[in-house]
């Protein structure tokens, strides 16, 4: 089992990497959620695109009931995005009928090159 220290400097002066403790090494990943309130559509896009360059793994999309579909947002990051991982926070089956989340899925995973979404 490797240290949770963080790593010294080498000797060659260079800076190390992130300490075992941190970033992928250990499996951790970083976040962020949405929901219908986190403005507008095109906004929410453009700050999942600006959390996949500051290195965020997931972006959550709530399906929030009676408020926006999550699965239009989901779109729109797709869309907008590429090495993100995008996931519904909560994909309430009893106002939306399982048959109808499972056409949604893959409409907005149509077209991108990237890794799964996990509805």
């Amino acid at each position: 089992m490797e240290s949770l220290r963080p790593r010294r400097w080498g000797s060659a002066g260079r800076r190390p990497g992130l300490p075992v403790a941190c970033g992928r090494r250990s499996g951790l990943r970083f976040g962020i959620r949405f929901h219908s309130d986190s403005g507008t559509i095109p906004r929410v896009a453009e700050l999942a695109r600006l959390a996949e360059a500051a290195g965020f793994d997931d972006v959550w999309v709530c399906h929030d009931l009676l408020k926006r579909d999550a699965w239009i947002t989901l779109t729109a990051i797709a869309a907008a995005t590429r090495r993100i991982r995008l996931g519904t926070a909560i994909a309430n089956p009893f106002p939306t009928d399982p048959s109808e989340i499972a056409r949604s899925f893959p409409t907005c995973v149509r077209g991108r090159r990237g890794p799964e979404m996990h509805p």
